[in-house]
């Protein structure tokens, strides 16, 4: 045992990490490089975040991700010039998800978003020369939107809900 970390057993430890697959310790330690950069390169996620690999955060000055929250691989954030990206604390962002928050994009706590989904604030005015028109999109407390959902309005603050794929509505909401 060591002395300064009585409750780790790095002999169990290494032994445990020799045992598995090597693919698999390959994409715990392409987690960890990832975790490491957005931490303390960027500085935006927080305390106990992982960051699974192969996810890619576009201007990560902007963004903004709370402690104890899971990316997992291949999410793709962009927050653009002038919005921003703001997750809360304790939220789970599946594989596949993408965020274009050039209007800003709020998720509150405990709020997950399933493998797949889509959130974009930009829309585009096809009369007037495609003109961008960007809106902010919030996304309330304890809200779990399904697999390859569209986010394209407003949950209210404070209101848990439940939302599916394929009807893009409110399944259950307390």
């Amino acid at each position: 045992m060591d002395k300064m970390h009585p409750h780790i057993n790095k002999t169990k430890f290494i032994s445990k990490l020799l045992g598995i697959h090597p693919i698999d310790f390959w994409s715990y330690f392409l987690t960890v490089l990832k975790t490491l950069q957005y931490r303390y390169i960027f500085g935006c996620t927080g305390k106990a975040t992982i960051v699974g690999f192969g996810t890619t955060i576009i201007n990560a000055s902007r963004v903004r991700i709370g402690s104890h929250c899971l990316l997992q691989d291949h999410v793709y954030m962009r927050a653009g010039e002038e919005g921003q990206i703001i997750i809360g604390d304790f939220c789970a962002i599946n594989s596949f998800a993408k965020l274009f928050g050039h209007g800003g994009i709020q998720v509150g706590e405990n709020s997950q978003l399933g493998p797949g989904v889509l959130i974009t604030t930009t829309n585009h005015d096809y009369c007037d020369n495609l003109i961008p028109d960007f809106q902010q999109v919030i996304i309330g407390k304890w809200v779990w939107i399904g697999a390859n959902a569209i986010k394209e309005q407003i949950w209210p603050e404070e209101k848990p809900a439940v939302v599916q794929s394929e009807k893009k509505e409110v399944v259950k909401k307390d």
